[in-house]
């Protein structure tokens, strides 16, 4: 979850202040993040109410998450310092004044408690009448309290990819216990005729086969698939995509944190959206705005020190810790 380094035992001496070059480029990080925030933003501002007003708490939140990630990152780099948590960004070998520069790790940390506290303020605010709405939020916080131990005991120990693959499946568990939605699919007009023949009205052999396995809705002319426990197994396969699908793209300063940003933003989009669209079930759409809004604002917060050139490393805490978020999304 971070870019190619170069190790070092002795402790390095203290991280100096960013120089002006380092401060434009924290102005353009946030300056590209407002841009590619304002659409959600603006569609959340032309919601009805009381959509509107709920959006708009659920966005102060986000807001409070952005102030604790900036305001506390510089001061946790100091420690990760003192504890050796460091490395040399080989991508900067080339530049004199850089290349030998001790930059502090594991500095998803901070973003993801910012997230939690968040998280928790709204529980509190949103959901302390509602023990339905509580469960959800507890299941949450579980799986990505669950993620981010397990992201920084990889930036402290470096755990084998065993670890890396199993333990996802298991911080997936509180998420899919709580799980109520539809375990069914829509299958794709086109592949319709391999599972049932309208002129029979019966199920092809291939139809016939696969519902062995699952059920396959006559009533629908197999366009519904009702897949049952595969479709958890399936969301569970998803959180671990999700977790590890993160921490493949690295190596570039602001590449984990920005794709994260980017992938928030247009959740937020979404559910802005369909918000706009389809108030019958708006229940999901504003638990999905209540994680994903904190998670936008405390990941630009850290975007603003991970932009190039980065002055902190962000380390599989962040990695999974994001990819969590987003599997959690997708199952509640």
């Amino acid at each position: 979850g971070s870019p190619p380094q170069d190790r070092r035992a002795r402790r390095p001496s203290r991280g100096r202040p960013r120089s002006g070059a380092g401060m434009a480029f924290d102005v353009v990080a946030v300056l590209c993040g407002a841009a590619i925030l304002a659409p959600g933003l603006w569609v959340m501002s032309e919601l009805q109410e009381p959509f509107r007003t709920a959006a708009g708490y659920r966005a102060a939140i986000g807001l409070l998450g952005f102030v604790m990630s900036y305001t506390l990152i510089p001061t946790i780099a100091k420690y990760t310092l003192k504890a050796n948590m460091f490395g040399k960004d080989l991508g900067k070998r080339f530049i004199p004044a850089m290349r030998d520069t001790p930059v502090p790790e594991a500095l998803g940390i901070v973003p993801a408690i910012g997230f939690l506290c968040c998280i928790i303020c709204a529980q509190w605010a949103f959901a302390k009448d509602d023990l339905e709405m509580m469960v959800t939020f507890n299941s949450a916080l579980i799986s990505v309290c669950f993620m981010v131990l397990l992201g920084f005991m990889d930036d402290v120990l470096d755990l084998p990819w065993r670890a890396k693959l199993a333990l996802p499946l298991v911080a997936t568990f509180p998420l899919l216990c709580t799980y109520s939605g539809s375990t069914s699919i829509v299958v794709p007009k086109p592949l319709r005729v391999l599972l049932y023949s309208a002129g029979s009205n019966t199920l092809t052999p291939v139809g016939q086969l696969l519902d062995a396995l699952v059920v396959v809705d006559i009533e629908a002319q197999g366009a519904i698939l009702e897949l049952g426990p595969f479709y958890l197994a399936y969301m569970c396969c998803m959180a671990i995509f999700c977790t590890n699908a993160i921490n493949i793209y690295a190596g570039i300063n602001g590449l984990e944190a920005g794709q994260s940003f980017v992938i928030g933003c247009f959740i937020m989009l979404y559910c802005a959206l369909q918000l706009s669209l389809d108030s019958e079930d708006h229940h999901h759409y504003m638990f999905a705005l209540t994680l994903i809004l904190p998670f936008v604002g405390n990941t630009l917060g850290l975007l603003a020190y991970n932009w190039y050139p980065s002055t902190v490393f962000v380390g599989d805490t962040f990695c999974y810790f994001a990819g969590m978020t987003f599997a959690g999304e997708s199952v509640q």
